[in-house]
């Protein structure tokens, strides 16, 4: 990484080292319940309505993302998150604040994700060509993608509402 650098990719692999990787996230129960109400919204993926939602919702809970941070900082005092900090076995060497702080991480990074892809999906920068049979599946399946990535962000709301849980209720213990 040189001197000017942002960092973004070294900063995306450490998230997502701690966050558990692919493996973390095709195992997660958040996920699957992204595909399988994509599955039951189906319509939006072959028209393409998703995007205006994730358009419209996105922004907002990407905000709701930013302030559950801020959440953690203010209810833990710096001895809590020190106590928290300390690695745990059972979390795979991980502290209960860092697992808590990439659960966060990994769902304003998808949020911001979806939000960018249904932008350049609404540009339609791979339009239905007369003489490419299989434009309309392409653009299906690049729409499948961006519906499935909205809703995980959706989705992992929920997922930071029940880490700031688990994380106060251990501060309960302390």
């Amino acid at each position: 990484m040189s001197e000017f650098s942002t960092g973004l990719w070294d900063s995306l692999i450490s998230l997502y080292k701690s966050h558990g990787g692919w493996k973390s996230i095709l195992a997660s129960g958040y996920f699957w319940l992204a595909v399988v109400v994509c599955v039951f919204c189906w319509p939006t993926i072959v028209g393409g309505g998703w995007t205006s939602f994730a358009q419209s919702a996105l922004p907002t809970l990407a905000g709701f993302s930013i302030a559950a941070f801020a959440i953690i900082f203010a209810v833990l005092s710096e001895g809590e998150r020190k106590a928290l900090s300390s690695p745990e076995e059972r979390l795979g060497g991980r502290s209960p604040f860092l697992v808590l702080t990439s659960a966060i991480g990994h769902a304003m990074v998808t949020q911001m994700f979806a939000l960018l892809y249904s932008l350049v999906f609404d540009a339609k920068p791979i339009p239905s060509i007369s003489n490419f049979r299989h434009a309309d599946a392409v653009n299906i399946g690049l729409s499948a993608i961006g519906l499935l990535l909205t809703v995980y962000g959706v989705v992992l709301v929920l997922a930071s509402v029940l880490s700031i849980y688990r994380i106060l209720e251990i501060k309960a213990r302390l």
